[in-house]
């Protein structure tokens, strides 16, 4: 049963939240957490960004607390001297953040937009009775960047199989939980644990990028951030110990410390 605003009350098979990162209705139906942080970009032009970006194909990545305290800034060529510019930061600051760099950048917004951005779940359920969760909901996304369009098919493919086998003969909420605590609920809480360890102190995530300096390896799905650094530690085995050795200078739970090695061997 559904009740709403207005007197509204309507009986349902199956509810299925996809409310992206508002983390409002999972919360309060399957008490789901989302770790989240705030970003914020712009679409403009820039007459010194054409000087530094020269290629349509080149995409800057800039760390250092003097961009963002929670990770990075980046600046992605658009084509026609446009440039995409963003930041992402705790809530509180971001806002400052962002008109610093867009200053300091010579950037002339065209459009500025933004949201949260959901980095894993300090608690999850995927589904429970007749309620199930997709999508950024379910706290599985690519949370090195917070990029959730293919996780969030992924769920809703996985949603609409379990239902169509399991329909009338069984639990298919329980199996779509089953099936999103497997392989994808894996990869996502390794995913957490890196972002947790990346996000949660820049310094070192600078500390980490110069341990990777100089190592080049060929990423056919720039999408597929497991397997990118995946062939980064085959590239360079040692590099493995640089995760393990930033763990305990930023919290990381052995439970998340064993998803990712799960995840990556």
């Amino acid at each position: 049963m559904v009740r709403g605003f207005g007197g509204f009350e309507r009986s349902y098979d199956i509810v299925v939240i996809g409310e992206g990162a508002r983390n409002v209705l999972s919360r309060i139906t399957l008490g789901t957490r989302l770790n989240t942080v705030s970003g914020v970009q712009a679409d403009g032009y820039s007459q010194y960004l054409k000087g530094m970006v020269n290629d349509e194909h080149h995409i800057v990545v800039l760390f250092g607390k003097h961009y963002s305290g929670r990770f990075f800034t980046w600046i992605v060529p658009r084509g026609d001297g446009e440039f995409r510019v963003g930041v992402v930061d705790d809530p509180s600051v971001v806002g400052l953040r962002f008109r610093k760099i867009i200053s300091e950048l010579g950037l002339s917004p065209r459009r500025i937009f933004g949201g949260r951005v959901v980095l894993g779940a300090s608690s999850v359920n995927y589904g429970q009775g007749s309620v199930a969760a997709v999508g950024d909901s379910t706290g599985i996304t690519k949370s090195l960047t917070g990029g959730g369009i293919v996780t969030g098919m992924l769920t809703s493919l996985i949603l609409a199989r379990v239902l169509h086998e399991y329909w009338g003969v069984g639990d298919p909420i329980a199996e779509y939980s089953r099936a999103l605590g497997g392989t994808l609920g894996r990869l996502a809480r390794a995913y957490s644990a890196l972002s947790s360890m990346l996000y949660s102190n820049v310094t070192v995530a600078e500390g980490a990028l110069r341990e990777f300096d100089g190592v080049e390896v060929n990423v056919p799905d720039y999408d597929n951030h497991m397997d990118a650094l995946i062939r980064l530690l085959m590239a360079r085995p040692k590099l493995g110990l640089t995760l393990i050795k930033y763990a305990p200078s930023l919290n990381i739970s052995t439970v998340n410390l064993r998803d990712l090695v799960t995840a990556l061997f």
